[in-house]
């Protein structure tokens, strides 16, 4: 609340990251302008997103970020092979991260983080419907999150969770 409070009175936009339907609420409460990653824990009420509409608070779903945890949880490091990955990335930082990726413990299975995307996949829908201003991040820099191509795969991900292409591309 005293961040989001005193960037309000610089005249500062912010932007808040949470994790579940009451992060969310909270930071539509206390003023924020954009939500990140939104609730991938349950699902967030139609209530809280119409607020967020009539406030003009954006979404920002980064299904991205949870596709790799995703990927990294069933140990399938393919992103580091696609095309526009190997054109951006340099081959040493891909060589290197693919070493360590194959080496790292598994801190979720595969069905939980299953789940988290069917939630986040379901409440990137539910903005949608209820209007909300949807925004494309990706929280690049985390592993597998690789800058420039991860915009693609996020609104690759959006088509697939069924946001039409016109609404993912705008």
């Amino acid at each position: 609340d005293a961040v989001i409070a005193e960037a309000i009175k610089d005249s500062l936009p912010s932007a808040t990251h949470t994790g579940n339907s009451t992060d969310v609420k909270d930071a539509v409460d206390a003023g924020t302008n954009s939500v990140e990653h939104g609730s991938m824990t349950d699902l967030i009420p139609d209530a809280t997103f119409a607020e967020m509409k009539e406030k003009g608070i954006a979404y920002d779903p980064t299904l991205t970020v949870f596709q790799a945890e995703m990927d990294l949880s069933k140990g399938d490091f393919e992103l580091l092979d696609r095309s526009l990955v190997q054109q951006v990335g340099p081959a040493d930082l891909l060589a290197s991260t693919r070493k360590v990726l194959q080496n790292e413990k598994r801190s979720s299975s595969p069905e939980e983080m299953d789940a988290w995307m069917d939630r986040l996949r379901q409440n990137l829908l539910a903005a949608y419907r209820a209007g909300v201003l949807l925004i494309t991040g990706s929280d690049a820099g985390n592993m597998l999150v690789i800058h420039g191509p991860t915009v693609q795969e996020e609104m690759e991900l959006w088509v697939r969770a069924g946001i039409p292409a016109s609404v993912a591309l705008q």
